[in-house]
């Protein structure tokens, strides 16, 4: 969140414990399928907008590409995740 001034610009810090809640999805590694331990997935998560946001890129074996992105809203002490597929629908 960026505040303008007359002299300057203030940006919000996100270094509050409710934004580290989902640190611990932040990597890239490979999915697998619990039943049979087949990789079925590339995920890469990171922090985007100065470490405000959580973006998750997901790749398919069969590729199936989605992104999504997370983010908490401390006044409110929830969070909110919104995500889209990229290109075509999958093949079942």
């Amino acid at each position: 969140m960026a505040c303008l001034g007359a002299k300057s610009v203030y940006i919000a810090s996100c270094s509050a414990p409710e934004y580290h809640e989902f640190d611990f999805w932040l990597g890239d590694w490979d999915s697998f399928d619990f039943g049979t331990s087949k990789k079925d997935a590339r995920v890469r998560v990171n922090r985007i907008l100065d470490g405000c946001v959580i973006h998750e890129d997901y790749q398919s074996v069969g590729g199936h590409k989605e992104r999504a992105s997370a983010f908490t809203t401390p006044r409110e002490k929830s969070g909110i995740r919104a995500g889209s597929p990229i290109g075509p629908a999958p093949h079942h």
